[in-house]
């Protein structure tokens, strides 16, 4: 009987320590997600300007999304569309050529994006073309 009680109690204390020391530790950082993407700049606004062969777009009434939402951008902003870009019309995969003016558009500039298999380019040159322009990943558009 005795060591019917000291084997319970040994199991008890085996068990409950980690959760009796639980409080007493620092909370553990979670493991960084290697897929994971970069934070985005998000910007939103009305599609005035296509250019499919040179993959640029311009918007009008420009709105930067994010950390200081809805503050105005610019009045008209042209963006470069890079190569492995995710395209979506009225939550649907499309190309460039499916756009049209008028669309309202949210753009994202946002590393970690391509596709699988191609190479991922590194550092601020990817946010800013040769042109000036910001490189454009993500465009989400909606035709009404």
């Amino acid at each position: 009987m005795m060591l019917l009680i000291r084997r319970s109690l040994a199991a008890f204390v085996l068990l409950a320590a980690p959760l009796l020391r639980a409080d007493d530790r620092p909370a553990a950082k979670p493991a960084g997600d290697v897929g994971k993407a970069a934070p985005a700049n998000a910007f939103q606004g009305r599609l005035v300007g296509i250019d499919v062969d040179g993959r640029k777009l311009t918007l009008s009434d420009v709105t930067m999304l994010g950390g200081k939402q809805g503050n105005p951008a610019a009045a008209t902003t042209t963006f470069a569309v890079s190569e492995h870009a995710r395209i979506w019309l009225d939550g649907r995969e499309a190309q460039l050529r499916d756009l049209h003016e008028g669309f309202s558009v949210r753009v994202e500039t946002r590393l970690g994006n391509a596709p699988a298999g191609r190479a991922k380019i590194s550092g601020a040159s990817h946010e800013v073309d040769d042109a000036g322009l910001r490189t454009v990943d993500l465009i989400d558009a909606r035709s009404r």
